[in-house]
């Protein structure tokens, strides 16, 4: 990526933070209401209230086209009751039906890079064109496929919140399930479904951790763990 390529996707994720700026963190309480299927030859739905307390709006700023419905916001992660720990995320539902039986999660490999950056390097509906740094329709997004999460879970990374710190990629680990808990609360149409976890460079360490947690409460968390896509990753004990 040269350097105005970089400096406009910089100035790019900016417009999203001002778009986020009034999303609050939320430490969700179960919802009351049953969980609705998708309609026929939709996506999900999602209809609880604390569901829409995480709306983006479908055209964002600097981008001269609308993307479908998606969430953004940050979710409590903590593990001890007196610390704050928030962790940022921004789901994008699938295009179709089909899709919406899958949920990818994408872990950004870098200590200080947010996910967002890899939202927007080819996976998300919009990325970079490589001629002027401009955001365009990206026609292989995997939405086409599945509802995709990503995640900035990591302390002081991208719009994460909070004193707390981690020690090593268990730790990691740890945190990713207690969002995957905080999350599935204000969107429980997404118990059921097919989970995948995808990054790359340490991606492939905190997503492996990451696996063996969810893997071990699975039951608990109601999301089926098929497997993980990583890239040119890292993958260390």
């Amino acid at each position: 990526m040269d350097y105005l390529t970089h400096t406009r996707l910089s100035f790019f994720l900016l417009l999203i933070a001002i778009s986020l700026g009034k999303l609050q963190a939320a430490t969700p309480h179960a919802s009351d209401k049953p969980s609705q299927a998708s309609p026929a030859g939709g996506p999900i739905t999602f209809r609880s209230p604390l569901a829409k307390a995480f709306v983006v709006p479908q055209r964002l700023p600097g981008v001269d086209f609308p993307i479908q419905q998606s969430y953004a916001g940050r979710l409590n992660i903590a593990t001890d009751p007196k610390q704050t720990a928030e962790a940022f995320f921004w789901m994008i539902p699938a295009d179709n039906a089909r899709g919406s039986k899958h949920v990818t999660m994408w872990i950004n490999g870098l200590h200080a890079c947010s996910s967002l950056y890899g939202a927007f390097r080819g996976s998300s509906p919009i990325t970079m064109s490589l001629e002027g740094g401009k955001p365009v329709k990206n026609p292989y997004s995997w939405t086409r496929s599945s509802n995709v999460i990503y995640l900035d879970v990591l302390p002081k990374v991208g719009f994460t919140r909070g004193t707390y710190s981690v020690k090593g990629s268990s730790d990691v680990g740890v945190l990713v399930v207690n969002f995957l808990k905080s999350f599935l609360k204000v969107f429980p149409e997404m118990n059921g479904l097919n989970l995948f976890l995808a990054g790359y460079s340490l991606s492939g360490t905190y997503a492996t951790y990451a696996a063996q947690k969810i893997y071990a409460q699975q039951s608990q968390l109601g999301l089926k763990l098929q497997g993980m896509l990583l890239m040119n990753a890292l993958i260390a004990a």
